[in-house]
């Protein structure tokens, strides 16, 4: 069972967007929120350095007992003082030294004379630390297994999670041109979001043991049309694969260094992106 850190307290949704793609956000939110994550100063950085043991153990204790058994990745310093930054199921919340106060993120700064929004510093800093494991992830994944969209002038290869009844799914394929024509190869894996054996999962399977798996594809996000199939296929493997990447939402775009984008990003924006990463 999953739990959220905010069910027993106050609704997150009303505070704060941390999800993209199906579910909730735009691309223009998500590039917002990158431009939002400025340069921190040493200051600002501090929670990167981790809880002592013994703090870890009392926090770890007192979330567990008054919000439930959460699953805590990371328990750090706050850039804040007196107070913790916790970690857990891809969301921040704040805890006093004493343990009396507890309030969720964002957490923002004024000190660089800029709004920095600290919390999406953090959260991006723990993601990067997962990028090599992703990166290693796909790739061992046979392009076989993948349905290709190959741009004629490659530059950049994006590896896609998708779902076929996914919104934004759909409107990163109705985009499959841009990328293309801006030298972005498109690998798609499966995520069938609503688990293995589910509507979504036999027409992704339909998808991926079609004799020609581009036009199914097209014909899938484009037009709604599935012709039913089964055959020895990775469908069920790369939806476990999505339970180790903690992907959580569609489209999920995993970039060849390990990082993860959450949600439709335009053509232009995404090359943009990958200009300033490799430039």
């Amino acid at each position: 069972m999953k739990y959220s850190i905010y069910s027993k307290t106050f609704s997150l949704a009303a505070l704060v967007t941390l999800v993209l793609g199906c579910n909730g956000a735009t691309g223009q939110q998500q590039d917002d929120a990158k431009q939002a994550s400025a340069p921190v100063s040493e200051a600002e950085n501090v929670s990167s350095i981790e809880a002592e043991p013994g703090i870890k153990q009392k926090i770890t204790e007192t979330i567990h007992q008054k919000l439930g058994p959460i699953p805590i990745d990371k328990i750090a310093v706050s850039p804040m003082p007196g107070y913790y930054e916790v970690i857990a199921q891809g969301q921040i919340i704040y805890i006093s030294e004493k343990l009396d106060f507890l309030f969720p993120g964002p957490l923002l700064s004024l000190s660089s004379g800029e709004l920095v929004n600290l919390t999406q510093n953090s959260l991006r800093r723990l993601d990067m630390e997962k990028a090599p494991m992703r990166a290693e992830l796909i790739e061992g994944v046979k392009e076989q297994d993948m349905v290709v969209f190959q741009s004629p002038k490659e530059e950049y290869v994006v590896n896609v999670f998708t779902d076929v009844d996914c919104a934004y799914c759909r409107r990163l394929h109705q985009n499959m041109a841009g990328y293309l024509e801006n030298g972005i190869t498109i690998r798609y894996l499966a995520f069938p979001r609503a688990g293995v054996g589910s509507g979504a999962y036999n027409k992704l399977v339909s998808v991926w043991c079609s004799s020609d798996r581009q036009s199914a594809m097209d014909d899938a996000k484009l037009h709604s049309k599935f012709d039913p199939k089964d055959c020895d296929n990775p469908v069920a493997d790369q939806y476990t694969m999505t339970r180790q990447l903690g992907l959580t939402g569609t489209p999920a775009l995993i970039l060849s260094d390990g990082e993860l984008i959450s949600g439709f990003l335009e053509p232009e924006k995404l090359l943009k992106h990958l200009k300033q990463k490799n430039g």
